[in-house]
């Protein structure tokens, strides 16, 4: 979750002590808001927005798809992509074959 919130340029936005940070919501409010109804806890990998109208909660995946408003398998794709992850399935030959 640290590595995908710096990679956002969230991080830096969030205040808080220890593994639970608080700030702006990324996905329904601008950098600039001083609301504070965004929660992450680092250890966990999860995240909540408690704005009524937003409510969006989940995993790194889930705040990866939300941003950037992308189906979750596209997200997945597009995370791996972000951060070079080999994508096995597609990349590996099955039984020495192509």
């Amino acid at each position: 979750m640290e590595q995908v919130l710096e990679q956002l340029g969230l991080l830096g936005q969030l205040r808080g002590g220890g593994r639970q940070r608080r700030g702006p919501c990324p996905v329904h409010s601008h950098p600039a808001d001083r609301e504070r109804t965004f929660s992450v806890h680092l250890d966990k990998n999860a995240f909540q927005c408690f704005q009524a109208d937003c409510g969006v909660k989940g995993n790194v995946l889930d705040l990866w798809a939300a941003i950037h408003r992308l189906p979750l398998y596209d997200a997945a794709l597009h995370l791996a992509e972000t951060f070079q992850v080999p994508r096995k399935r597609e990349e590996e030959p099955v039984n020495g074959t192509r």
